[in-house]
């Protein structure tokens, strides 16, 4: 209902929120779409009580906690099937306020579109997906011993003014026995902040790849072994006044995985390989050429016609939002959904998160080696056709593992209620 507010956002989470999709219909269709949400926040600022560094200012409250208050609206379409393919458009706006922390209140506003089609042996898509946050521009101050939260803090991070691009398009060629398929994508996170010394910075940064797949089928009609590569780049902005201290970096990564339905219960999309990269850049202590691992998965098991369990993870070398480095990024989700009736329905996950940049960022620059764990259940009850009432609760904590660290370590509680309305 709400995406980002349960779980420790990303950029590709906050951006793959469209509105609900609509049957496939021959002709023109239009939704629309209103929210209201309360929830409860137990850490606004991600930080535990822990000793300052020396002669820090006073920085982010610890375990601040606050009422937070949403209301969306959206309003979307899908146009009637042409030789191009049928196009859809969407556009949402989640207005949120804090009670107790003003400079927490954002506006997100996301567009989404898509286009699909098929001819004969040949299928293509393409989408893209815009985010514009109105927020603070200013990040919280962060003086605890270790610095900023796990991970940099995401949800905290989201919350300012910022704006997020995601693209992609793919063309595919059916053969006898398999097919192949181009591939593009670009991923970009533009943040519109001021570097002040009591602030924690953010830099801009982003990937673009192209690539290309070649399958072939060990059944007709599921499951393929799929093997491909990417070339592209990914790009850091520098923190003034410095210039080019970066690990903006090119890239190429061969990948094998399989792709399909393995099963009549069992899909799978799964992508494994090594990435080789090339840090212009770098000073002379770091590498300026780097080989890591790479692995991207996906897989939906439906056991029985009530129960949905979806299992989605990444491991990559992705860059610092604080610029001056990159690290090793790994996230795994798994989630369970159960349909009791038609109108309730409840959902169980867990989602496990580290980074580790010792091997990977500038000398001087604050190295962490960071674990989040987060466990969600939910509920969804349909008052009436097109009305829904969803209650959620969320437990999440912080860590490092590296010593004399506390101000990296948090946990907080998020319980909230919100009804939406769909047409």
């Amino acid at each position: 209902m709400f995406p980002g507010l349960f779980r420790t956002a990303s950029l590709v989470t906050a951006l793959s929120a469209p509105l609900a999709s609509a049957p496939a219909s021959p002709g023109w269709r239009f939704r629309a779409e209103a929210a209201a949400q309360v929830q409860h926040d137990s850490n606004v600022f991600l930080q535990n009580s822990g000793p300052a560094a020396p002669s820090a200012p006073a920085g982010a409250p610890a375990r601040a906690d606050t009422l937070v208050g949403t209301l969306g609206a959206g309003l979307g379409f899908t146009s009637p099937a042409t030789p191009a393919g049928r196009l859809s458009l969407d556009y949402r706006a989640d207005l949120v306020r804090y009670r107790d922390f003003a400079s927490e209140d954002h506006d997100d506003h996301r567009v989404r579109a898509g286009l699909a089609g098929e001819s004969e042996a040949w299928s293509w898509e393409a989408g893209g997906a815009f985010l514009l946050t109105d927020g603070s521009d200013l990040g919280p101050g962060y003086f605890r011993q270790g610095g900023g939260p796990a991970l940099g803090g995401e949800p905290v991070r989201a919350r300012r003014d910022q704006s997020g691009t995601k693209a992609h398009a793919r063309l595919t060629r059916r053969l006898a026995q398999g097919w192949w398929r181009a591939t593009v994508a670009h991923l970009y996170q533009d943040f519109d902040t001021r570097f002040d010394p009591a602030a924690a910075p953010y830099v801009d940064r982003g990937e673009s790849l192209a690539g290309l797949d070649l399958a072939r089928d060990l059944r007709p009609g599921g499951l393929a072994l799929v093997a491909g590569v990417r070339a592209g780049r990914q790009t850091e902005g520098d923190r003034p006044p410095m210039k080019n201290l970066n690990s903006s970096s090119t890239l190429v990564r061969a990948l094998v995985g399989l792709e399909g339905a393995a099963s009549k219960t069992l899909k799978l999309d799964l992508r494994a390989g090594p990435d080789f990269r090339h840090y212009p850049h770098h000073p002379a202590t770091l590498d300026t050429r780097r080989v890591s691992p790479y692995v991207e998965a996906a897989a939906t098991w439906t056991p029985t016609p009530t129960d949905t369990v979806a299992l989605g993870g990444k491991h990559w070398v992705w860059l610092c939002s604080s610029g001056r480095g990159a690290y090793e990024d790994s996230t795994w989700e798994v989630t369970w959904k159960h349909r009791h009736s038609e109108r309730l329905n409840t959902r169980a996950g867990a989602r496990f998160a580290t980074g580790d940049s010792r091997d990977f960022v500038y000398p001087g620059a604050s190295r962490f080696r960071d674990f989040i764990t987060t466990f969600t259940v939910a509920a969804d009850y349909r008052l009436a056709p097109g009305t829904v009432l969803e209650a959620t609760l969320a437990w999440e904590e912080g860590d490092s593992r590296l010593p004399d660290r506390p101000g990296r370590e948090y946990a907080r509680l998020l319980a909230g209620l919100g009804v939406t309305r769909r047409w």
